[in-house]
């Protein structure tokens, strides 16, 4: 039943105004070294839900441009999502109402 709800978007170019229309970019690989895409949907006022791992903790200043989740821990990753989707004052607190 996700279909309805989440979109796999693919290779896209200019990738810049697809991250802006996303809700939020969810990055939940572990090892990973320092991510382009999260780093350009942190510069597109994406809001960022990624592992607290690698090169992730580089990117993402935990409660203000995303939240990092416990690594290896889906249902910490699901808990953080659900509570992006949810909250009104984080989806709103930026004049483009996308960053956390």
């Amino acid at each position: 039943g996700l279909g309805r709800h989440v979109v796999l978007m693919g290779a896209r170019f200019p990738i810049a105004p697809w991250l802006a229309a996303c809700d939020v970019l969810i990055a939940p690989g572990v090892n990973e070294g320092f991510g382009r895409g999260v780093v350009e949907a942190v510069l597109a006022g994406t809001p960022v839900i990624a592992s607290d791992d690698g090169g992730h903790r580089e990117a993402v200043i935990d409660g203000e441009t995303g939240l990092l989740a416990r690594a290896d821990d889906p249902a910490d990753l699901a808990r953080r999502v659900a509570r992006r989707l949810d909250s009104r004052t984080w989806r709103h607190s930026s004049p483009q109402g996308r960053h956390p």
